[in-house]
């Protein structure tokens, strides 16, 4: 089996990974602020069916940032740990 790894690869890969959750974020604060004014101005069933349905969406967008956050964080602990290892190694040949 033959394994290797791109360190640069992999930095890139937790970036864009913490990007995509970041974005997600920074949507789901956009719309928040977008919506305040209709809100207020709002009442009755309809809203109540707006805020259950967006209390769902918001929740399935917020775990997608938790997952995508952690997914990134892993990745780069991997880069971290491959790079530490790659380094044990060399210096068992030195």
């Amino acid at each position: 089996m033959d394994l290797r790894v791109n360190y640069a690869v992999l930095a890139t890969a937790a970036a864009d990974v913490a990007a995509g959750a970041a974005h997600i974020e920074s949507i789901l604060a956009n719309m928040d602020a977008e919506l305040s004014q209709l809100k207020s101005n709002w009442e009755g069933d309809a809203q109540q069916a707006y805020l259950i349905a967006k209390g769902k969406w918001t929740d399935g967008m917020e775990n997608m940032r938790e997952v995508l956050a952690r997914i990134g964080r892993m990745v780069e602990s991997s880069g971290e740990t491959y790079a530490s290892v790659d380094s044990t190694n060399a210096q068992a040949f030195m």
